[in-house]
């Protein structure tokens, strides 16, 4: 008789172990459907962003903002992980030639003319090498991962702040940290492109500037 219970017993312990080997599988592939297909393949990307910078001086209201246009090349090594080369140029956002064609009836007016057009503007160059952390909420490796990502990295930049009582310009390199969400194309005939939007600040040595761009993503 003993024998009835140690069975039942034996079969209990073998539904519970199913049962959580089933749970365990299905909480495995929730995390991991982005490496479903992964085949171990890279993904190449080419980036191209456009965006607008703030650019302050430490303990004072000095600064200036300019136009911002990022190229990048990156590689997808996993669903999760990405490695880009990116460079950065900012230009003058154009309101400091805003007046340029009004014509001056009056010294006053042409000297209004003149305190426009030495608006502070800002103009760099800078090259980067990021690593992005991403969370996949999609992904196939002929595809970019799309979701929430951070990036980290560091960039060598030269830059002049034009216009100011006391001009800025110098060169170096410092950190550059950014966060965005990157989300896929709706339009069937751009393929695999991923569009993003993207938060990015660094100090340029005393220099805090901050950026806000939107961008694609096109794998090679």
């Amino acid at each position: 008789m003993k024998t009835i219970p140690s069975f039942i017993h034996f079969l209990f312990f073998i539904v519970l172990s199913v049962n959580s080997y089933g749970s365990d599988r299905i909480f495995y592939k929730s995390v991991n459907d982005s490496n479903d297909d992964y085949d171990g393949q890279l993904v190449p990307y080419v980036d191209l962003g456009f965006g607008l910078s703030v650019h302050v001086l430490p303990d004072s209201d000095e600064g200036a903002t300019s136009r911002l246009i990022k190229t990048g090349l990156g590689v997808q090594w996993l669903p999760f992980i990405s490695t880009q080369l990116g460079l950065w140029h900012w230009s003058d956002d154009g309101r400091a030639d805003d007046t340029s064609t009004k014509n001056t009836a009056n010294d006053s007016e042409a000297s209004d003319s003149v305190k426009s057009k030495e608006r502070p503007t800002f103009e760099g160059l800078s090259a980067s090498l990021e690593v992005i952390v991403q969370w996949p909420l999609s992904s196939q490796y002929t595809q970019l991962s799309y979701g929430p990502y951070y990036k980290y990295g560091r960039h060598c930049w030269s830059g002049v702040v034009s216009g100011l009582l006391q001009p800025w310009s110098k060169e170096g390199c410092s950190d550059i940290q950014s966060a965005g969400f990157t989300f896929p194309s709706n339009n069937r005939r751009s393929g695999d492109l991923v569009l993003y939007l993207e938060y990015s600040q660094s100090t340029l040595e005393n220099l805090s500037s901050r950026s806000v761009q939107i961008g694609a993503k096109l794998p090679l």
